[in-house]
């Protein structure tokens, strides 16, 4: 079965996106500042150990990219965050033990590919070279990781890509996507009474709901921060530093030679089909004989390509340096003259003709109109090596010394600084950050020690500790009267409002009529009419509840009451249900297109889902301490 998914799996343009999708995982940021002595797996999946620490930076980095979607619940993220690792320890052990490879042209091609390494003429070697350093990473590592995501995605993409559905599940989707539901409602809004309350109703609500009236927990705290845009700051320099700096770093001051180049592609998604390469080949001969008889090169490539990124651009991928593409692809680009056309290049994606459309020759800045730069990089590059040494000290140091921060204040020559109090949710300012947050009303934190070093950014390491712990607190009654008073008669309407409702769902049951019904209740009736999924005429509440409601039998509606967010009531009957397309009639060529597309995907979807559940029962899992 994998073989033949395998074989499936598409080439390297089905799953860039997928490593676009990885990138945050690639970019981990400061690893571990201390090991802090023999930490014990938190769970084991074959003879791979999971600890507290992958944990913890896998659910940060969840977190943070959720930071705009409001308040979620960080146990739940946290198991969720040791699930998804779990899960791609599995998939990662099955594809080595099925042999699934990444070759290295297939690697150098995809990180060409990602907008995060590219500048404004295609791939930057700079920007790459400068992103992997400041997040502390080697090459190779990086490299590694890409390779382990590049083959889990060469499994999905061949379960996914194996994946089809039938003319019977397309009109059945159809119908049920296309289906139309007639309904008329009422809205019951809240009245609130103007009726004095006694002071033992309000004393009564105060107490049930004292958690509701409460000054906010607070907290104020001391922390030390090191930042590697300060530490550039204290760097001396000197004339002989930075001209040593500019002949030891002389590429990053070098103007490369360059070259445009434009290319066809016959793709050959699997290196093992020789039908596939036979069939390439001979459309790649094809294209040759259009140049050949005077076609120009940007329309055949328009025509025959199979990059759909370059081919939508006559096949122009831009200027491209020495390192950027496959070897042999850069061998034949760079042997061209300016307006020379290759013969046929074989690299792991295919087959190409590649043409040079213009030179940019390559030359060595002088110090002296780039001292500014060259100053630039020798401050970033002296305060990046003094920046993790002493991300690792503090580390060690602030771990030693539990009850202070001076200590590693000094060693680091850093000022303790403080903070005013916040809470929990405070909008802005010091404590509107949440990984800050999170530390400074960790336990740890609020037990009197050193918080663990806080990844701030890439560039910024933060250590604190509690200056000052206000906990929650009741408001007296006397403080919050009016709020309570408003609180129980808001409450009075909105049970008013539901009573109200029910009696209304209790006559239409009776066989009487939402016209009558509005009428003798002097309310509105709303007559929105035949309804789709993604209607506006309704509120979406009772569009959802509409869509789930039985049919109606027998000419006889269907009564439906529904609570808004407001507290707030509507009261519908659905008249009519009208199916989409019938099965089996034939419909708009590209809504069948788009639509088959769609549901191939969630059937694919579905799929490595259940593969993922079967290699997870197979696998020999242990979860040793529940601790996320």
């Amino acid at each position: 079965m994998l073989q033949s998914i395998r074989n499936r799996a598409q080439g390297v343009f089905a799953w860039i996106i997928l490593i676009l999708i990885c990138i945050p995982f690639l970019f981990w940021g400061i690893q571990n500042y201390i090991d802090g002595g023999e930490e014990q797996p938190i769970a084991v999946v074959g003879d791979k150990e999971l600890f507290q620490r992958d944990v913890t930076r896998a659910y940060q980095m969840m977190a943070s990219g959720m930071g705009e979607l409001g308040q979620f619940d960080e146990s739940t993220l946290r198991i969720l965050a040791l699930k998804n690792l779990i899960d791609q320890e599995v998939l990662q052990q099955v594809v080595l033990d099925q042999g699934y490879v990444i070759g290295d042209g297939q690697i150098r091609e995809t990180i060409n590919q990602i907008p995060y390494f590219r500048g404004a003429n295609g791939f930057d070697k700079d920007k790459y070279e400068s992103g992997l350093k400041t997040q502390g990473m080697s090459e190779a590592y990086f490299i590694a990781q890409m390779r382990q995501r590049m083959r889990i995605g060469q499994l999905r993409n061949g379960v996914t890509g194996s994946a089809f559905s039938t003319a019977t599940e397309l009109n059945r989707f159809l119908n049920l996507r296309d289906q139309k539901r007639t309904i008329e409602y009422l809205k019951v809004s809240l009245t609130e009474s103007e009726s004095e309350l006694s002071a033992s109703e309000i004393e009564a609500y105060y107490r049930e709901h004292e958690s509701s009236f409460q000054n906010a927990e607070q907290v104020s705290v001391e922390y030390v921060e090191l930042a590697i845009a300060d530490l550039g700051k204290k760097i001396e320099i000197s004339d002989e530093a930075l001209v040593e700096h500019y002949e030891s770093q002389q590429d990053l001051f070098t103007r490369k030679e360059r070259r445009k180049v434009s290319h066809i592609l016959a793709a050959v998604n699997s290196q093992d089909d020789l039908d596939a390469d036979a069939v390439a080949l001979r459309r790649i001969q094809e294209a040759r004989e259009a140049l050949e008889r005077g076609e120009p090169f940007s329309l055949v490539a328009e025509k025959l390509s199979d990059d759909p990124v370059s081919r939508k651009q006559g096949g122009d991928l831009g200027l491209i340096n020495r390192g950027d593409m496959d070897k042999d692809f850069e061998k034949a680009a760079f042997a061209l003259d300016l307006g020379g056309v290759s013969g046929i290049v074989k690299t792991g994606f295919g087959y190409h003709l590649i043409k040079v459309t213009e030179l940019e020759a390559g030359e060595v800045r002088p110090f002296a109109t780039v001292r500014g730069d060259v100053e630039k990089s020798y401050r970033s590059q002296q305060a990046e090596d003094i920046f993790y040494e002493l991300g690792e000290s503090l580390a060690q140091i602030s771990y030693e010394n539990p009850d202070s921060l001076l200590p590693a204040a000094e060693n680091a020559d850093l000022e303790v600084k403080s903070s005013e109090l916040f809470t929990r949710n405070e909008q802005e300012g010091f404590g509107a950050n949440k990984k800050i947050v999170e530390a400074a009303f960790s336990e740890q934190v609020l037990e009197g020690k050193n918080s663990d070093p806080i990844e701030i950014a890439a560039d910024r390491v933060m250590v604190l500790r509690m200056k000052e712990h206000r906990p929650a607190t009741t408001k007296r009654l006397d403080e919050v009267r009016g709020q309570v008073v408003a609180q129980i008669r808001i409450q009075n309407a909105m049970d008013g409002a539901k009573d109200q409702a029910s009696d209304l769902m209790d006559a239409l049951k009776n066989g009487k009529s939402l016209l009558k019904l509005a009428k003798s209740n002097q309310l509105t009736l709303y007559k929105p009419g035949a309804i789709g999924r993604d209607n506006d005429k309704a509120p979406r509440r009772l569009i959802q509840k509409v869509f789930k409601a039985a049919k109606p039998e027998n000419g006889h509606p269907v009564p439906i009451q529904v609570a808004l967010p407001t507290g707030e009531q509507l009261v519908a009957v659905l008249l009519e249900v009208k199916n989409g397309v019938p099965v089996g009639q034939v419909v708009n060529e590209k809504e069948k297109d788009m639509a088959t597309k769609w549901l191939i995907g969630q059937v694919g979807n579905a799929e490595f889902s259940d593969l993922l559940d079967q290699f997870r029962e197979d696998a020999e899992i242990s979860i040793l301490e529940d601790k996320q």
